[in-house]
């Protein structure tokens, strides 16, 4: 065999596995999910692109009963928005260090955005909200829906928006959020 044809043939196997790994990582992506792109992209990773701009106005339904939850309720207040679902670790875990960030601070507003529940089936009401009432954080949880998730250009879970008392966003990251991600965002909400 000549020096030529091998090294195509090398090249040639070469694709394929390049070829196969990537397939497997799109068949992983589909399978797992958000929690393996969050494995894959790391924790606290920002997405700026509504850092400086004004905050997508909704009204969502509440958890439970209540009239429905305005963003524009909470002007002259921080608020953080965190999307999340019931089956997401990572947001178990954002969670988790938002509810220590925030604690005892008045100032602070976290609404918490149940969204994605039936990527993995969704849960019934009074799960969701034996889930909430466990959890112990002193967050406002109401139902997203598909407009909200798009005018935050939300594309993954966990996800959170810290809004200053103006309406405008002052940060915005996607992934796990451990504690010292939490902090940096209230950082920059002046």
């Amino acid at each position: 065999m000549s020096t030529n044809l091998k090294r195509f043939g090398v090249a040639i196997a070469g694709m394929i596995v390049v070829l196969v790994l990537g397939f497997g990582v799109l068949l992983g992506l589909s399978w797992y999910g958000p929690g393996l792109v969050v494995a894959l992209l790391g924790s606290g990773h920002s997405s700026d692109v509504m850092v400086g701009l004004e905050a997508p106005a909704f009204s969502l339904e509440p958890v439970g009963a209540g009239e429905d939850v305005r963003l524009s309720e909470h002007r002259g207040k921080t608020v953080v928005l965190e999307f999340w679902a019931t089956w997401c670790e990572h947001c178990e875990a954002t969670s988790k260090a938002l509810a220590e960030a925030v604690e005892g601070r008045d100032d602070v507003v976290v609404i918490a955005i149940n969204v994605r529940e039936d990527e993995n089936g969704a849960p019934a009401a009074d799960h969701l909200k034996r889930y909430i009432e466990t959890s112990g954080h002193d967050f406002v949880y109401v139902h997203g829906d598909d407009a909200t998730l798009k005018s935050y250009e939300s594309h993954m879970i966990p996800q959170i928006f810290a809004i200053d008392g103006d309406g405008v966003v002052r940060y915005a990251g996607a992934g796990a959020h451990e504690r010292q991600h939490i902090d940096t965002a209230l950082s920059r909400v002046r």
